[in-house]
């Protein structure tokens, strides 16, 4: 991920030599592709903030648009490139997502739909509320910087400020804009999370010869990255919670496990449901409720079952609810006879075939 957020950043740093940016370009998003897709939305903010700035500093709008011109060739040509000679296509299934892109007259439904959800999903799990106050105050003082430090007019700085904000917002979701199955989850906001950090760089560096206004900024600033440092630690503290409680679960289960499963045999293993949330990370749930986001799968499976030398096949880690479109597959699961059935798990089993089913018990105050 942050080789990635390198490579994406890279092309801007020869930006001055048109040449050297455009190979930089192609160069840099093709890495990206290969490393992080998730990043690309990055070069899309930085492109349009360094046309912005051009703007700004004065450039004629010849220079402004070869720029832009070359930034958007380079984009379209590099991730053009990587899924047609890099990328595996798959057209997706009942359980994971296609990498099919939308096209033709229900385009624009789909990218529609694709930003509402990515916009619903920022303001539901994008930190807490007093991360989310710092940000919309950045936020309001980005048009100000922008009149503040220009060489255009300053009403026109402000409001043309406001347009190149609101465009990279729209477009810090990237290339998954245009995904018939596009994934949300916290990694495809890289591109917002950038341009939150160019919020508040640009706000510093707007103000940098006004007194006040410099000290109110970077107060803003400062509130909001500590709030974010802060949200980092809870959240690692959440994770290695929920990673010792998971590996207490899998303990068990394996355990369990132990004594049904012939592990000299080659065993077929379909693990459902969900461990849920440790019961220690409650406090955290409750002072940090957007962090919330579903419950957590079971983790790194496979791994924990090669680590204790076992030959088991892990088919899939979803509920059976998912496999409605698999009937034959889903009815031999649940034709599976019951082995054993405790306050953690269920356990099914015939021939070497197994469907362990994890249940998340939750304590009467969570409810």
């Amino acid at each position: 991920m942050a080789l990635a957020l390198l490579f994406a950043v890279m092309p801007f740093l020869f930006h001055k030599n048109r040449m050297c940016y455009a190979c930089m370009s192609f160069l840099g998003l093709i890495l990206v592709c290969t490393s992080y897709q998730a990043a690309n939305s990055i070069y899309i903010i930085l492109a349009i903030y360094t046309a912005y700035r051009m703007w700004a500093e004065n450039k004629s709008w010849k220079e402004i648009g070869i720029f832009s011109l070359i930034s958007i060739v380079c984009y379209i040509i590099a991730l053009f490139y990587f899924r047609a000679f890099l990328m595996n296509t798959f057209a997706g299934d009942a359980i994971h997502r296609g990498t099919g892109i939308a096209h033709g007259s229900g385009m624009l439904g789909l990218v529609k739909k694709n930003l509402t959800e990515y916009f619903s999903f920022i303001r539901h799990s994008y930190g807490n509320i007093w991360i989310k106050a710092f940000t919309i105050i950045s936020i309001l003082l980005f048009p100000f910087a922008s009149a503040f430090r220009t060489k255009k007019g300053r009403l026109a700085s402000f409001f043309f400020s406001i347009i190149v904000l609101c465009t990279m917002f729209l477009l810090s979701f990237g290339a998954y804009i245009v995904l018939e199955q596009t994934l949300i989850s916290t990694r495809t906001m890289m591109g917002f999370d950038v341009l939150i950090a160019l919020i508040a760089l640009h706000d510093i560096y707007g103000f940098a010869d006004a007194d006040i206004m410099k000290k109110c900024s970077a107060i803003t600033v400062l509130c909001l990255f500590y709030g974010m440092g802060i949200g980092t630690t809870v959240y690692g503290n959440r994770i290695s919670k929920q990673k010792d409680y998971e590996r207490f679960r899998f303990t068990i289960l394996l355990q369990d496990l132990s004594h049904i499963v012939d592990a000299s045999q080659h065993n077929s293993i379909y693990i459902g449901g969900t461990v849920g949330y440790a019961e220690k990370e409650r406090m955290e749930r409750i002072n940090y409720p957007a962090m919330n986001v579903g419950n957590p799968s079971p983790v790194l499976t496979h791994y924990l079952l090669t680590n204790w030398n076992m030959e088991f096949e892990v088919l899939s880690e979803d509920d059976l609810g998912e496999l409605d479109l698999r009937p034959e597959f889903k009815k031999q699961l649940t034709e599976l006879p019951l082995i054993q059935d405790t306050f953690y798990h269920t356990i099914y089993g015939k021939d070497n075939q197994y469907y362990v089913y994890l249940k998340a018990p939750t304590v009467k105050e969570w409810k």
